[in-house]
């Protein structure tokens, strides 16, 4: 029997295995079609110079130079191995030239990797060869492919996993030795096109987001229409061939499990996002999720997991019905569960839930901020989830995109005075408050993209990563289709600049505070590195009762106030707006404009 040969390159990451890969191979077997990953990042590493660099375009250096050399790229040539001399100089010691002759000495020892395994495989057994977009994978996979064909010009070959049509398409024009593209979700797409192989005729067009050449001429398939994935009878991802493969036995400690709790996105508004074109919204039961979790711990005897959704959180009573298994788990089989995640803070999360996150074995926890990006978090439900995330030893990295269309140098220097909110969650401790400061970047997938015009377009003139590659790989408006651009110089560097410098003094002057109970009143001293700032006297049965309700929730005007009149019947909106305004002024407590979103700076 023929099989399918999925194949995993750099840049991705070799201590996770791939999770698009790993259950494309348990749907095909499913379906009765023997399917291998082939871990080519693992085999590439020993010799990649910054195999291990999270920038993409570093890790992939010597394979954007095969490219120069095939297109006679002098200029990208240089400026690839300028790059990793500016990289590694400091800490090697060597001048450009070594670095020069690195990057040529690298690119025979990627060639000699490439023929050795092409070597070992026979090709009348495999009726596919298929590669990932995923990360700009595509990019080593032309040379792979190219090497493929060489040896086996009949071979089938298959790059899947963009996210729009005209990006498949112009993958498809950048290499000729991709027979096929895919995009959008890939299971039942991989299956209908193995199945058209496999027949006497074959209609490439019943195979839906597919493109395909005919008589020279590059095609798309008729329908976008297809079954998806049932996420309800969800099967557990093959991870053997990482397993099997990776090299060094005493560094599984390193792995990192990825767990996909759901397909697409509950919210889909983000202006900035690109990556759920051709998903459809669907999300696992937590007992669905929990069991794949055990059988793989069980398995493979990993307990690191990351969740490689882009929001954990589908709602309070799947989060909370998650948590209670996966603590019920730890319990019952003794598993010392990690888990990372991706989470977008909401009003609806309480302290008690971050709480939980902890007891579950949450120990990262990602996310990006900024109102205009249309994100459905407020600066209310960060601070919660900062506050609780840092008490509870939850590390938060917390993303803040740059130069969004229609920000102000006002929208900074209000982001800039928020700050001050935030000053008590920077520590100098392992747990600590931590922004990475990224800038905007546009590709034809965001709805950014279609809010500009030709002229703004034009403006989103950088990308490391085409800046090395020949020239015809980001010419006119298609370079949109294969790369995000961004801006040579962000909208309002200055004020972003200061943001930036105001962090750091956060982060160097640590912010502490001492509550004096007394008769009456509440003392609230403030400190800076130990040395006293300021002393606020806080009213026992007003301004403690309104941080104390607001300390484990977000409160709206409308329930803050029934509370507040519960205890003390006389007090009324007027009241409550006057303390809010205070507590605000002296930076206790936020609410927004409207005295909405209300929560405790303190705990």
């Amino acid at each position: 029997m023929q099989k399918i040969l999925l194949n995993y390159l750099p840049p991705s990451d070799i201590y996770t295995p791939s999770a698009a890969l790993s259950i494309l191979k348990s749907f095909m077997l499913e379906h009765d079609f023997d399917t291998d990953i082939k871990y080519w990042n693992l085999l590439f590493k020993p010799v990649l110079p910054l195999q291990d660099s999270d920038e993409i375009e570093e890790a992939i250096i010597p394979f954007v130079s095969i490219l120069n050399d095939q297109f006679t790229n002098d200029e990208g040539n240089d400026k690839a191995a300028q790059l990793l001399h500016s990289l590694l100089s400091e800490s090697e010691q060597h001048d450009l030239i070594y670095y020069k002759k690195l990057l040529i000495s690298t690119k025979k020892d990627i060639f000699r990797i490439i023929n050795k395994e092409l070597s070992q495989l026979n090709f009348s057994d495999i009726l596919l060869f298929g590669v990932s977009s995923k990360f700009h994978q595509w990019i080593p996979g032309m040379i792979l492919c190219q090497e493929v064909k060489k040896i086996s010009p009949n071979t089938a070959t298959v790059v899947g996993g963009f996210g729009s049509v005209q990006s498949a398409v112009e993958a498809m024009k950048m290499n000729p030795d991709f027979d096929f593209a895919t995009w959008g979700e890939g299971e039942y797409p991989l299956l209908e096109l193995s199945k058209q192989l496999k027949a006497s005729e074959q209609d490439f067009n019943e195979v839906p987001r597919l493109i395909f050449r005919e008589n020279g001429k590059i095609q798309i398939s008729t329908t976008n229409r297809s079954e998806y994935l049932d996420m309800q009878d969800y099967m557990i991802p093959n991870y053997d061939d990482y397993f099997e493969n990776y090299p060094v036995t005493e560094e599984k400690y390193k792995i990192v499990i990825p767990i996909n709790s759901s397909r697409a996105c509950s919210w889909n508004k983000c202006k900035f996002c690109d990556y759920n074109r051709g998903y459809k919204y669907r999300a696992r039961t937590a007992e669905c999720i929990i069991s794949e979790v055990e059988q793989i711990a069980r398995k493979h005897k990993s307990a690191c997991f990351s969740f490689v959704d882009n929001d954990i959180y589908v709602n309070p009573e799947h989060f909370e019905h998650l948590l209670d298994l996966m603590i019920e788990s730890i319990n019952k089989h003794n598993f010392d569960y990690e888990f990372w995640a991706e989470m977008i803070p909401n009003e609806k999360l309480t302290a008690p839930t971050l709480k939980k996150m902890q007891q579950a074995g949450f120990s990262q926890i990602f996310d990006t901020l900024l109102e205009k990006m249309a994100k459905s978090n407020t600066f209310s439900s960060n601070i919660l989830f900062l506050k609780f995330s840092l008490k509870n030893e939850i590390y938060p990295l917390v993303n803040i995109i740059k130069g969004v269309l229609g920000e102000t140098a006002g929208d900074v220097i209000e982001s800039m005075a928020n700050l001050y909110f935030l000053r008590f969650f920077y520590n100098k401790e392992e747990y600590s408050l931590y922004h990475e400061y990224v800038t905007l970047v546009v590709s034809n997938m965001t709805k950014y993209y279609t809010m500009l015009s030709a002229e703004q377009r034009a403006e989103y003139n950088t990308n490391k990563l085409t800046d090395m590659l020949p020239r015809h790989f980001s010419e006119g408006d298609s370079r949109f289709s294969l790369f995000r651009w961004q801006k040579q110089k962000v909208d309002n560097h200055k004020q972003w600049a200061a943001i930036q410098l105001k962090e750091e003094y956060y982060a160097e002057n640590i912010h502490t505070y001492k509550i004096n109970e007394q008769e009456a009143i509440i003392e609230f001293t403030e400190f800076v590195n130990d040395k006293h700032t300021a002393t606020y006297k806080l009213d026992k049965e007003t301004d403690w009762q309104i941080l104390k309700l607001a300390n484990e929730q977000i409160m709206s005007f409308e329930d803050m106030l029934s509370q507040m009149q519960t205890l003390k019947p006389d007090f009324n909106s007027e009241d409550l707006k006057k303390h809010l305004s205070r507590l605000k002024e002296i930076h206790l407590l936020y609410c927004d404009k409207n005295f909405s979103g209300i929560i405790s700076v303190i705990g």
